[in-house]
């Protein structure tokens, strides 16, 4: 849920920061505009496939048969329908209708535009830190990458350091647009090399010793 605020948070900021370019897309053929609105795109998948990944965790929350961890599971998936509605209504929906009201009847440069558009960078850059902080602690202390897919990391956070840079050089967007992708695709990377060294680290260490101890035959004692 936090991810998902972030990420909305970020689309907000996106949107204000190309605002302009939205509003040529009505002038101008689809492929300029598709070129132009590239770095929203990438940004509105991100918070779509979270988006579903944490709806499917609501649809297929975990079935148990134990009555009393029952009872409790039963609680915790209100709470967690509770928190979803509340975040697609007020701050999903609200964040919409106030971005596109900001937009329409308010320049750049007056104080309230300031204000909105830093507010939701700091909601975006606080959720991705408070979101990322936790697993690496978790994987730290427990010197194991559990459910961790390596693969995946191998993927998204070199993915992340170049849409930083399609974003904040190529498209020149704010920096509040950028940011949390940074502190992800940071976070990813050191997630990346823990997970690397617990899970092979042991095994190389073991592997040359076993081979450091096959050179050489012990030493024959004499009398």
């Amino acid at each position: 849920l936090l991810y998902n605020i972030g990420c909305a948070a970020n689309i907000f900021n996106t949107i204000d920061n190309y605002w302009d370019r939205i509003m040529c897309c009505q002038d101008i053929e689809f492929w300029r505009c598709l070129e132009l609105m590239l770095g929203f795109f990438l940004l509105a998948i991100v918070w779509f496939n979270w988006l579903i990944i944490y709806i499917l965790c609501l649809v297929f929350f975990p079935e148990v048969t134990d009555v009393e961890t029952k009872r409790v599971q039963s609680r915790q998936k209100i709470i967690a329908n509770t928190l979803f509605f509340v975040y697609f209504v007020f701050f999903l929906c609200g964040g919409i209708v106030l971005t596109i009201y900001i937009n329409y009847y308010y320049y750049k440069g007056e104080q309230i535009y300031f204000i909105v558009d830093t507010t939701f960078g700091i909601i975006s850059g606080a959720a991705t830190i408070v979101v990322w902080l936790p697993q690496i602690w978790k994987t730290w202390t427990s010197q194991n990458p559990g459910s961790l897919s390596v693969a995946s990391l191998l993927l998204t956070a070199p993915g992340g350091y170049l849409t930083v840079i399609l974003l904040a050089v190529i498209y020149n967007s704010g920096v509040w647009v950028w940011a949390p992708t940074v502190f992800s695709a940071f976070f990813q990377t050191v997630l990346l090399i823990m997970c690397i060294y617990f899970e092979y680290g042991e095994k190389l260490r073991n592997m040359c010793c076993c081979s450091n101890d096959s050179r050489y035959e012990p030493i024959q004692q004499f009398p």
